[in-house]
């Protein structure tokens, strides 16, 4: 040790320079180690809390097969062999004509539905009713509707979670979804074109178990897509109430099935997905060089720039970490906001952690990862926030339209559907008071929430469907008013 010391003694620069890198090394694994006590000391409050945060923790209970709408044969097709085509519809060219563009005065048009069947060769013949005609073609699809309508006797789904290399989950099934929910709203509206309200309330339910059979989605993204059925399910049945087909019967069940939604529960399970696999990537980040430079062509930098990823290599474990932590509690604050019956949303209750909220050029570049993350988040609040507005505008239309039915014309005010057409009123998300509605000349309505400054400005958007930052507040399908 003497002859050690007297060595360093002499070489004083050497010395000096061996003395800097093993404080720097102390330091860098000092502050490894420090970021990695405070991710498990709040990995351990958040489970005393009851939250889950890894894929084993997430992973619902096995169904029976007899009880599972995932085992259905086209489903398991489509894990076993890639997309399914099950609902796909003919390729013509131009493209299959418009489902709808309300906001712009288009309606859908079963005339131009009969023909685009009929150049598919699914109709030999169009005839003078446009709505039988594409009644007839959808029979094209009879086995594959007969299998979807085992929803009935199969009342809960899981699919399997399939992860691709990256660690997130594969999702071949939303081919189906996607195609299926749409044929059976066309098919609604072929229903009650055709004055059968009991077969397109049949429809209806077939084309929500799209919304519904996704429930235990394994991602955020797989919640927006499942929102983003149940916004167009919505649409086309407000669409169908714009022309007045429906029996209060039919309506009365709609509304009964529209009331079991609970879209902030929904909201709260795709957060709880978004973390548990952005968790499952971090630790991956976090814990192994070798997972770093496989995943950076991922999530960051395309394959081939490889000195960016040699670069995301070399980042210390403790920043990963720390956007892990930042990252689960902007989670937690977003979750916060749903009321603990799960009814309510408040807006305005604040979001510290948001990585919208970092100060200076060095945060954020030091948070780069939970801010892209972030941003995802922040699209798919907003989304639910327009959803429960549209579903909430939808129950009030139903009951609107059942009271036309029994009194042969609408409400003055919005209380009197109360109890007998809706149980209570739904609250705007912004207002916290019920939706604004006014009964106009003609036979018809106006109704619409406020946006966030909670200003009453009329329902008013722009011409022809223009203002699209309001069209979710106002209810579009109000029957046109008589002349």
């Amino acid at each position: 040790m003497r002859k050690i010391a007297a060595w360093f003694r002499s070489h004083p620069l050497t010395t000096s320079c061996v003395a800097i890198v093993a404080s720097t090394v102390g330091l860098h694994l000092f502050a490894n180690w420090r970021a990695e006590v405070r991710w498990q000391n709040y990995c351990a409050a958040a489970r005393a809390r009851g939250v889950k945060l890894t894929l084993a923790e997430f992973v619902p209970p096995e169904i029976p097969d007899a009880e599972n709408f995932a085992k259905l044969p086209m489903f398991r097709t489509a894990f076993t062999r890639g997309a399914n085509a099950a609902f796909k519809l003919p390729r013509q060219n131009g493209g299959s004509p418009p489902y709808h563009n309300y906001p712009k005065g288009e309606r859908l048009d079963l005339k131009a539905w009969a023909k685009f069947f009929k150049d598919a060769g699914f109709i030999s013949k169009m005839t003078d009713s446009p709505p039988r005609d594409v009644l007839l073609a959808l029979e094209h699809y009879a086995p594959q509707c007969k299998e979807w309508s085992e929803w009935r006797s199969h009342p809960h789904c899981q699919f399997p979670m399939q992860l691709d290399a990256s660690g997130w989950p594969q999702m071949p099934n939303y081919d189906i979804f996607s195609s299926a929910y749409q044929l059976f709203t066309l098919r609604m509206h072929a229903h009650l074109a055709a004055g059968d309200s009991a077969a397109a309330l049949a429809d209806f339910q077939d084309a929500l178990q799209a919304y519904r059979a996704f429930e235990h989605t394994s991602s955020l993204v797989g919640s927006a897509l499942r929102m983003g059925m149940l916004a167009v399910v919505c649409s086309q049945l407000g669409e169908s109430l714009a022309q007045p087909k429906w029996g209060d019967a039919e309506l009365r069940q709609i509304h009964q099935t529209l009331a079991a939604v609970n879209v902030w529960r929904d909201y709260k399970q795709g957060f709880d997905a978004e973390r548990v696999l952005s968790n499952s990537m971090y630790d991956r980040l976090a814990q192994s060089i070798a997972e770093r430079k496989k995943l950076s062509p991922m999530i960051l930098f395309p394959a081939t720039a490889s000195w960016k990823n040699t670069a995301i290599a070399l980042i210390p474990s403790r920043v990963f970490r720390d956007n892990q932590l930042l990252q689960n509690h902007y989670l937690d604050e977003q979750l916060a906001r749903v009321s603990a019956d799960e009814r309510q949303f408040d807006p305005d209750r604040p979001v510290p952690s948001n990585p919208e909220n970092l100060n200076g050029y060095l945060d954020e570049f030091y948070f780069f990862f939970s801010k892209l993350f972030a941003n995802g988040l922040l699209g798919v609040s907003n989304q639910t926030v327009t959803l429960q507005t549209r579903l909430d505008q939808t129950q009030v239309a139903v009951a609107l339209e059942r009271f036309r039915l029994a009194h042969g014309a609408f409400p003055e005010k919005l209380a009197e559907l109360v109890p007998g057409f809706i149980a209570e009123l739904p609250l705007d998300t912004y207002s916290h008071q019920p939706l604004i509605y006014r009964r106009q000349d003609g036979g018809t309505f106006l109704l619409y929430g406020v946006d966030k400054n909670r200003a009453d400005d009329g329902g008013v958007i722009g011409a022809k469907g223009s203002d699209g930052d309001r069209l979710y507040l106002v209810w579009l399908y109000a029957p046109p008013p008589a002349p």
